[in-house]
């Protein structure tokens, strides 16, 4: 009974881009570290599903262009680097939640070409 008072609901907490800045900077294989890049690759596959399920409920809108085009076989510590770049660079939107940021990051890193 005691564990589910304790239980934090999900999505109950936002991280900022200043705690995500401070995963990324933290020693590389550190448990900090390691939770930064989780969270990088969570977000990609966030956006990715998402685009993917709008691309596919409407399929002929067109409105649904990739954010970013990150090359085949990207691995996502490979993602810590740019994403670490693009918040020291903008350190006035660290308050802002991180998810944006690294949505951000990636598609500055890695920008798509035009069509």
């Amino acid at each position: 009974m005691l564990s589910l008072l304790a239980a934090v609901p999900a999505g109950a907490t936002n991280v900022t881009g200043t705690e995500l800045l401070a995963e990324c900077s933290a020693v590389r294989d550190s448990a900090a570290h390691k939770q930064c890049v989780s969270y990088i690759a969570g977000v990609v596959d966030g956006i990715d599903t998402l685009i993917t399920s709008l691309r596919l409920l409407h399929p002929f809108n067109g409105a649904y262009p990739r954010l970013y085009c990150l090359p085949p076989g990207t691995a996502a510590t490979s993602l810590v680097a740019p994403t670490v770049d693009y918040l020291r660079k903008y350190p006035g939107t660290l308050h802002y939640g991180a998810s944006s940021e690294v949505l951000l990051a990636l598609k500055q890193a890695y920008p798509c070409a035009s069509s």
